[in-house]
């Protein structure tokens, strides 16, 4: 269920805004416009409307998405502005970092506070090397926090990114003006590798079979 909060469009929030008495008028011509738009898209008309129940057309972009996986770098979208919006949904979604993960000096208050913010679970394990933290939301992993050990960076939240194959991205980074500072090296999880942006920004990615990332 959606909610909308309209007050600030209001009378009594602001000059010049939507009276009480203009809002209840206007009941009759939003269900107009509803049954309009319904009209059009149960017609054809709005076709854009029934994509989301496009089983073919789902498929169709599922096919093509697996011919181009890892063939293109980078993806030029032409058209009017609004046009990139789609695209930039996706890649948000499904480019994800693959994980994120917090080093800090006090783990335990680290687990209470993101908690309260975000109302994130924090599970604490020890892997051998001190205590650590898997962030749930929803039951879902989806990031970590370990303690700082020793003089050095402050704490600080680190990225990793799920790649496809950990040497190319590191070489590609070198190639665009960026750094490896470690590996790419054999880990638990599979191969990764510490880097910098050229920027100087630090970074890490790590491989996942096709299949798994994104």
């Amino acid at each position: 269920m959606i909610s909308i909060d309209f007050t600030n469009m209001m009378a009594s929030a602001v000059d010049n805004g939507v009276t009480d008495a203009e809002w209840d008028d206007a009941h009759g011509a939003f269900a107009a416009v509803h049954k309009g738009v319904a009209t059009q898209r149960d017609e054809g008309v709005a076709d854009f409307m029934n994509l989301p129940r496009n089983a073919a057309l789902l498929q169709q972009s599922i096919d093509f998405a697996g011919r181009a996986r890892g063939h293109y770098d980078d993806v030029v979208i032409l058209g009017i502005g609004g046009s990139a919006l789609g695209p930039i949904a996706l890649k948000t979604a499904l480019c994800r970092p693959g994980w994120n993960e917090l080093t800090v000096d006090d783990v335990e208050s680290a687990r209470a506070f993101y908690d309260h913010v975000f109302g994130l679970t924090g599970e604490i394990s020890d892997p051998g090397s001190g205590a650590y933290i898997t962030f749930k939301a929803n039951g879902d992993p989806v990031a970590g926090a370990c303690a700082r050990g020793g003089a050095g960076a402050p704490s600080h939240w680190h990225v990793y990114f799920a790649v496809d194959d950990a040497a190319h991205a590191a070489a590609r980074a070198v190639e665009l003006g960026g750094d490896v500072l470690a590996g790419p090296m054999a880990t638990a999880i599979g191969p990764m590798a510490a880097l910098r942006d050229s920027l100087g920004a630090m970074f890490s990615v790590f491989e996942v079979p096709s299949s798994e990332n994104g």
